[in-house]
């Protein structure tokens, strides 16, 4: 996959401990289902938002990137808006 499409992902988490409580993701092109396990695995494992961010997942290939949707959305849920500036042009 070596395209870029538009994903909609949503994480609810604790904002006291960053644990992660659910996800949604939604796409009108591609099937997320492997990211989608990722998250649940985060979920019942009860990981923080740190925990997934800093996660080194090898069978993930696209997971693994430097900047994902999943983590892009992690470092906006901490207040670390990475692509701030480039959203504005």
């Amino acid at each position: 996959m070596n395209t870029y499409d538009r994903v909609k992902i949503k994480l609810v988490y604790d904002p006291k401990t960053l644990r992660l409580l659910g996800a949604q993701v939604g796409s009108t092109k591609n099937n997320h289902s492997e990211v989608i396990y990722l998250l649940a695995l985060a979920i019942q494992r009860k990981l923080t938002l740190v925990d997934v961010a800093f996660a080194d997942v090898f069978f993930l290939p696209h997971y693994n990137k430097p900047f994902n949707f999943i983590i892009s959305a992690i470092l906006q849920a901490l207040g670390l808006n990475y692509f701030k500036e480039s959203i504005k042009k």
